[in-house]
Order: structure tokens, then sequence, then C-alpha cells
């Protein structure tokens, strides 16, 4: 068996179309106006929002520095008891610096239960975890009727309440 010519191939019909030629490829350059303006609009909405982001993250400095206090008690004081009468402390200056003094430094007893509460997006600090704090910062230690575990809860209500109370731009 012999091999057909290659000439013999194919539809003999179609060997007389000539095949069109092809546009250019589409660039990948965006040359209309309105990708401009789209870029432009971008541009501005990312900017507007990492000056917000910025802002935000300079407006929750003393909430970074609360913490941070938090942290530094819990690996520098050994004493439970010691821990417990510092955060009293610490939960009314992080609020004075998040609120200012003429809102905050009067506040005490169920004044500032209130405060505390109003200020948090759902119910942090509970009535026995506030009972803690008040019998750690108005009572000697010996007269207290918790222990150990109920401080650790409300030391873990104390960091919450810092992290996540509403600042002053909320109200």
């Amino acid at each position: 068996m012999s091999a057909a010519p290659l000439e013999h191939f194919g539809n003999g019909v179609l060997k007389a179309w000539v095949e069109i030629p092809l546009p250019s490829p589409v660039g990948w350059s965006f040359e209309a106006p309105g990708w401009r303006l789209l870029l432009a609009a971008v541009l501005c909405l990312t900017v507007w929002q990492g000056w917000q982001m910025w802002r935000r993250w300079l407006a929750d400095a003393y909430r970074r520095d609360g913490l941070a206090e938090l942290d530094a008690l819990r690996h520098d004081e050994p004493d439970w008891q010691r821990r417990l009468q510092r955060m009293p402390v610490i939960m009314k200056s992080v609020a004075l610096h998040g609120f200012g003094r003429h809102q905050v430094a009067h506040l005490s007893g169920d004044a500032w239960y209130a405060f505390v509460q109003a200020r948090s997006p759902k119910p942090i600090v509970s009535e026995a975890d506030w009972a803690v704090l008040q019998a750690a910062d108005y009572q000697p230690c010996v007269s207290w009727r918790f222990d150990q575990l109920a401080a650790e809860r409300c030391a873990l209500a104390v960091r919450a309440w810092i992290a996540e109370h509403r600042g002053r731009d909320s109200d």
C-alpha cells in the first residue's frame, strides 16, 4: 500500500478558503478614562481606610497600655492577692485615660459599677466579680471571703472589659 499524497488530504472545497487575519491582541493596560476614575476612587478609599485604622490604633493606645500592665502584673507579682489589689487601680486608670477625668474620677461603688456596665458591649463584669474587685480595693486580705479561683475569674473579666469596652467615640 502506498501512501496518498498530502495534496489530496482533507476537504477539497476548503482548500480555496483563505484564513482571515486576527486582530492584534488586547493590551493589559487600562486606557479608558473610566478605569482611571475607578483607580483614583479605590486609591482614595484605601488611603481613607488606612487613615481611619491609624487613628483608631492611636486612640486605643490606652487599652494596649492597660493590657500590658495586666500582663506585667501577672508575670512580676507571684502573690494573687497583691495582683488582685492592683486590678481596680489599673481598671480605673484605663477608664481615666479612655473617658477623661471629668467622667470617671468622681465615680465609686455602685456609680462606678454602673459606668463600667454602661460602657460594656455585653455584661462582662458580673456582680460577683464586682464584689471581688470592691473587696480587693477596700478590704484587707484577711477579711476576703473568696478564693484564688474567684480572683482569676475576676482578672479575666477585667482584661475583657479593658479590651472590649466601648470608647469615648462610641457614646
